[in-house]
């Protein structure tokens, strides 16, 4: 079988800011820390920092980290360019110890103390809240609805829609199905739209591992992989409104033929560690549409 298989017939580390003199500052480090520590910011010293809402989180702004809380992983980062940083992850296990799995995903905001004209050096050191944009059914052993696989961009683009942040997560479900969903936040991270189901048109059998681009006309491109088989195909959906709507998804031709299984449930032994499908033949992926 090739190309794209659809049913019905129709980070990741993202984003440096580019405001001048941002050079080597908080966007280089709070990146490489990210890396590191799977719920980390930078504090207001400049040193690696936990975000704020993880267990035993005493520190006195817990209260402003609206969500459950449970260890995380799969962190994500994105600058805009006025001095804020944002910080996806999903929320994993019960820290009482049971065999609930939350599978929360949420996104973090932080910016600089003294406004949006401030030194670029205090980009990013003041925490301003956590918001929970999508909630797991906390089933035991990942047997419910379980969000995970997170993706962040931010518009830079300096037009209409500059500053707009765009969230994307997998989720899991306890019947098989593998699906990807999409949000935006026009307000820096204080809300978030409600999910728009990406790969609507497609089989759902197992479409997952988003990432996030912006174009410079400010067009969304929510890029997904497709597993039909032993086959991989790179997919995405595009939103030319600000991320308000998404076109039904479509392939980029870009396919990979892989040996072995790919698939895993998040947290399964086969989904630790993860490695990339070994690659037997690739084609040159078509230009996109601007």
């Amino acid at each position: 079988m090739s190309g794209c298989q659809d049913h019905t017939s129709t980070s990741h580390a993202h984003g440096v800011s580019n405001r001048e003199g941002a050079g080597p500052g908080p966007s280089s480090v709070a990146r490489n820390a990210v890396k590191s520590c799977s719920s980390c910011a930078l504090n207001a010293s400049g040193v690696s920092s936990l975000v704020p809402g993880y267990p035993g989180d005493a520190s006195p702004f817990a209260p402003l980290a609206q969500i459950r809380t449970a260890s995380s992983g799969d962190p994500v980062i994105a600058w805009d360019n006025h001095g804020r940083v944002f910080m996806g992850s999903e929320s994993s296990g019960d820290p009482a110890g049971t065999a609930k799995t939350f599978g929360d995903v949420w996104v973090a905001t932080y910016d600089n103390p003294t406004g949006e004209s401030g030194r670029t050096l205090d980009d990013g050191k003041r925490y301003r809240r956590t918001v929970t944009v999508a909630t797991g059914s906390s089933a035991p052993n990942l047997l419910g609805k379980f969000h995970d696989k997170t993706a962040i961009e931010v518009d830079r683009t300096g037009g209409t829609c500059d500053g707009y942040v765009y969230f994307a997560w997998t989720r899991y479900s306890g019947n098989g199905n593998v699906s990807t969903y999409f949000v935006r936040s026009a307000d820096h991270g204080q809300t978030f739209s409600n999910p728009i189901k990406v790969n609507q048109n497609f089989s759902n059998s197992d479409e997952q591992d988003p990432e996030i681009s912006v174009t410079g006309n400010g067009h969304v491109y929510v890029n997904f992989s497709q597993q039909v088989g032993f086959q991989v195909n790179v997919t995405y959906s595009r939103s030319t409104d600000c991320g308000a709507d998404v076109r039904a998804a479509a392939c980029r031709g870009d396919v990979l033929a892989v040996r072995g299984d790919r698939r895993g449930r998040p947290g399964s032994s086969a989904d630790q560690g993860r490695r990339r499908p070994a690659l037997r033949r690739r084609r040159e992926p078509r230009q996109l549409e601007p």
